[in-house]
């Protein structure tokens, strides 16, 4: 039977196992957890955390403003929104005081306000204006939907929010298309271009208009404008289009995108066309006070959608094997001890100058003991769990060589390669690993975490 994420996620310490046992307590971790959230452990801490690094340096560098909004707010700001009205069966709703909060499900209300305090205060700003938050949204789910990472009740977009007029919609929604494309390409090695990637229409359902905010003829009219500019889009950027209907959001169309990777298809990221929350929220009536503008629409937009299920996603789709600077073991070094004390002393002294120099340079590698019998199994269960994209092997012969044996993951082939290296072969075989990302933000991506206690 074929793993899931689940199993492979467990396996690289990516997250807790809801069925694993607590014997002491009586209990599965689900039991105390609940249905629908998720724990991520070491390795799923380490992935986020560099994932949220490379996600907010990404966006900084192409012109959106950072913001940070809490994880309740009174149920006013909802009303507003019309997320009460539209969208309560799927929100948490409670009391404080006699007052009503609920747990955020969106953060587009709090980057209005966001936005609407900005406007007033300088009403210098230049549009489009762009947001953007690393948001922990929470959602209702039924228990019998929620499952690993793909479908939670908690979860974390990378969600931006656009503030923009409409002649300038086309343009902008090209730019977008070209960052997602960037970013698939470089940090998760997935070229969207040569991919079966879809981008579905979501349309709203004309026989279901109370299910809609706003009037059927803007609907037509916004829907228009999104179906012309996506049918231009097509062709240049090589993927297949269709329609939804009934899959649009409360407050506009969207394009949400597909893409298969192996057998399975994906749903993905997401970009938005919101046309009721300005005028909700007077945004409207805002602009054209300060500057004579007649018309205002948000985008809403999320290349990954969400974190947690991207991971799932990337996880189940290539086994495992997450990009070199966001998998937790990106090195093992393996002693192969001979039973010779003298020699084995050589041996261990060699793979520690090695195992030192990486950790200083703040690559994430573990050091192994085993021996000639041991080997094909140690290495049998470092690629088939924590999946290093490099293992090093130092026996007898590469300690009095001063050379290195070395069976790495070839990004491009997707296939092992094994090769005799020197010192400065891997360090160059590394920078070429973290190349892509490096040219994308003109940074490295380093973090040392000591995981050799997993192996001892």
């Amino acid at each position: 039977m074929e793993k899931d994420h689940i199993d492979i996620g467990d396996e690289m310490d990516i997250l807790v196992k809801h069925d694993r046992r607590l014997e002491k307590l009586s209990r599965n971790f689900g039991d105390l957890l609940g249905k629908g959230l998720q724990l991520f452990s070491l390795g799923g801490g380490l992935t986020y955390y560099i994932l949220s690094q490379i996600l907010t340096d990404f966006h900084v560098k192409r012109g959106y403003y950072l913001v940070r909004t809490p994880f309740i707010t009174n149920t006013l700001l909802y009303q507003i929104s019309g997320h009460l009205s539209y969208y309560k069966q799927n929100m948490y709703v409670f009391n404080i005081e006699d007052e009503e909060f609920a747990i955020k499900p969106m953060n587009c209300p709090h980057h209005i306000l966001i936005f609407i305090n900005l406007l007033e205060k300088y009403r210098k700003i230049r549009l489009p204006f762009r947001t953007f938050e690393l948001g922990t949204v929470h959602r209702y789910e039924s228990s019998g939907s929620v499952y690993g990472l793909l479908r939670v009740r908690s979860f974390t977009q990378d969600d931006s929010h656009i503030f923009i007029t409409p002649n300038l919609l086309e343009k902008e929604i090209e730019k977008l298309m070209d960052e997602m494309i960037l970013l698939y390409e470089k940090v998760f090695n997935i070229n969207l271009k040569a991919s079966e990637f879809k981008v579905r229409l979501s349309l709203h359902d004309p026989n279901k208009m109370n299910e809609y905010s706003g009037s059927k003829e803007d609907w037509e009219y916004v829907e228009d404008v999104m179906r012309n500019v996506i049918n231009k889009l097509a062709n240049k950027y090589n993927f297949s289009t269709y329609e939804g209907i009934g899959e649009a959001a409360f407050y506009g169309p969207k394009y949400d995108f597909t893409l298969k990777i192996g057998e399975k298809e994906w749903q993905l990221g997401t970009i938005q066309l919101d046309f009721n929350l300005p005028r909700n929220f007077k945004l409207i009536e805002l602009v054209k006070d300060y500057f004579g503008i007649e018309n205002l629409y948000i985008i809403h937009r999320a290349y990954l959608g969400s974190v947690e299920r991207f991971i799932g996603a990337y996880l189940e789709s290539f086994k495992g094997r997450l990009p070199f600077v966001l998998t937790p073991i990106q090195v093992a070094i393996l002693d192969i001890f001979t039973g010779d004390k003298e020699k084995d002393n050589k041996i261990k002294e060699y793979a520690m100058k090695i195992y030192n120099n990486l950790k200083n340079k703040e690559i994430r590698v573990v050091n192994i003991e085993t021996t000639k019998t041991q080997l094909s199994n140690m290495t049998r269960i470092l690629e088939s769990t924590y999946k290093p994209y490099i293992i090093i092997y130092i026996g007898e012969k590469e300690a009095n060589d001063n050379i290195y044996s070395i069976r790495y993951y070839n990004i491009n082939s997707k296939n092992i390669e094994e090769k005799k290296m020197k010192e400065e072969e891997l360090y160059n075989l590394i920078e070429e690993l973290e190349k892509p990302l490096e040219e994308l933000n003109n940074k490295k991506y380093r973090l040392f975490e000591a995981f050799n206690f997993i192996f001892e």
